[in-house]
């Protein structure tokens, strides 16, 4: 079987609900893409780009002849490993190089001595792991039930990945036709996770190929030789196995130790948690049942008698352990240099730092890159001065002066939001707001605070004339000697116009204008 790796920037935030710790009123988001997320997205799309042919697939699909792995954090062109447990620090403040203790090796740690903080994703090097956090943010957000007199309001809060995250991920695939055809639909902008109506899940394909026949993901920190009597295994993803009986269980060593080859297997030293882990059947309409299992980054210190080879290792590696490994669970490394590992430290995210790998170099591409990046961050810097100016003059949209009542505006609110990501959007609004009008003079309502006409006056200039104008900042041909066509999109234009007033519109709702 051939990997194909993918590398993907959530563009805008992303929201994929861990079902495991999220609890009524509060739903909090996973920090990677899992791989049941892509398997969704590319079966959708492939019921539309193979039409007939589909049913030809449809089993492979969601089978396990094709493995879909989780997407993991990818930070100065480096692909990170989960956070592995196990290592426990003093409580001293380090900025720098911090000494940490791993207890898998031997099981003991100093008195006093905490969990270490090692963030979501991490790599290793010279003794040290650096690690990454991935930055959420969140929304609040009130239901009203109006069926009952008292008029309760329930606040939901929403957890989220926060916009420029870039992730890399592998989908296992053996049939070349099919192979084509994802790499055929995973291009340019895909929309992925929870709340894509309200604007959330736009991601940008950075890159997408196929890897050499002998390639296997995460190799780097994998063993280079047999492991004599020991050695250690980390969970790439979340994994439970089944044992002879069929009943779960967190690792059958026994099936295990028949895979590496030796005798007496067992385990000596662990650090893990778990998770319960959830699902929903949308074909059927019903949730899958909940699995109890090791959590990804749980660490197995593993004895045996003999030796267990190389080859038989990478073989695991490859095809993985226990249940739903189509999905993406049960990915296992075994450690290269493990014990050795005495430090950690943090290293910050940057939402910049992707560099597309070419044969040849892309310097053009590169460029491109950056020059699109200083145009829409001066878009962006300009939004925000002109909304700080027209609230200081209190001005702000002047629905003050429309008055309009609350559904009016959140009835055109929920339109534009609708309309963000449509080629279409900003024709359908200007439909919605002449039907409007021709509703308003064949029901002869002739009060002006009521009439939707301003508010019509007021969006539709800023929808049709250049943002740039609106803004009232300085006017770009050229950045870095490339046309500002080629920089921004028409559809990245016109969402951020509809940002742009629906700022505004916040402004006012703030300020309780009824």
């Amino acid at each position: 079987m051939k990997y194909i790796r993918y590398i993907v920037k959530n563009d805008e935030p992303l929201r994929i609900a861990d079902d495991s710790t999220s609890q009524n009123g509060q739903t909090v988001t996973l920090r990677y893409i899992p791989g049941t997320t892509i398997r969704g997205y590319i079966v959708n799309q492939l019921v539309y780009t193979l039409g007939e042919q589909f049913d030809k697939y449809k089993r492979d699909l969601i089978s396990g002849q094709i493995v879909y792995m989780n997407a993991y954090l990818y930070e100065n062109n480096r692909e990170l490993l989960p956070s592995p447990k196990g290592f426990y620090e003093d409580k001293t403040v380090v900025t720098e190089k911090k000494e940490i203790q791993n207890v898998v090796i031997n099981g003991e740690f100093d008195d006093g001595n905490k969990r270490a903080g090692l963030g979501k994703f991490c790599y290793f090097k010279d003794q040290c792991i650096y690690y990454y956090n991935v930055e959420t943010g969140s929304d609040m957000k009130i239901l009203i039930n109006k069926r009952k007199q008292d008029d309760k309001q329930n606040v939901f809060r929403n957890e989220y990945i926060t916009s420029g995250h870039t992730f890399v991920g592998y989908i296992k695939v053996d049939d070349e036709e099919l192979a084509k055809a994802i790499l055929e639909v995973f291009q340019k902008n895909i929309f992925l996770g929870n709340a894509r109506s309200q604007g959330l899940g736009k991601c940008r394909v950075l890159d997408i190929k196929e890897m050499p026949e002998d390639f296997i993901p995460y190799q780097e920190y994998a063993v280079t030789d047999d492991a004599e009597n020991t050695c250690y295994m980390m969970l790439l993803s979340n994994t439970a196995m089944r044992d002879n009986r069929g009943e779960y269980v967190g690792l059958d060593l026994k099936y295990l130790e028949e895979k590496l080859g030796v005798s007496n297997l067992r385990i000596e030293y662990c650090s893990t948690s778990t998770v319960n882990v959830k699902g929903y059947n949308r074909a059927w309409g019903s949730k899958i049942p909940s699995i109890t299992m090791y959590e990804q980054g749980s660490v197995f210190k593993l004895k045996f008698d003999g030796s267990a080879s190389l080859e038989n290792m990478l073989k695991i590696m490859q095809s993985g352990l226990g249940v739903r490994k189509s999905e993406g669970f049960g990915r296992v490394l075994f450690l290269k240099d493990y014990e050795n590992i005495r430090f950690k430290m943090e290293e910050k995210h940057r939402a910049e730092d992707f560099t597309q790998e070419s044969p040849n170099g892309n310097d053009m591409q590169d460029l491109k890159i950056l020059a699109s990046n200083y145009y829409k961050k001066e878009i962006i810097q300009a939004m925000q001065e002109k909304i700080a100016k027209e609230m200081q003059e209190d001005k702000a949209f002047s629905v003050n002066a429309i008055n309009l009542n609350n559904s009016q505006i959140g009835n055109v609110r929920g339109l534009l939001e609708a309309n963000r990501y449509d080629a279409y959007g900003t024709e359908t609004i200007k439909r919605y707001f002449a039907h409007a009008m021709e509703k308003e003079q064949n029901t002869n309502v002739q009060k002006q605070k009521s009439s939707i006409k301003a508010l019509k006056d007021t969006i539709l200039p800023i929808l049709d004339q250049p943002l740039e104008q609106t803004l009232g900042m300085k006017h770009f041909t050229k950045i870095m000697g490339i046309s500002v066509d080629e920089l921004i999109s028409e559809e990245e234009l016109q969402r951020m116009k509809i940002d742009y007033i629906l700022e505004l519109m916040k402004f006012d709702n703030r300020k309780g204008v009824k």
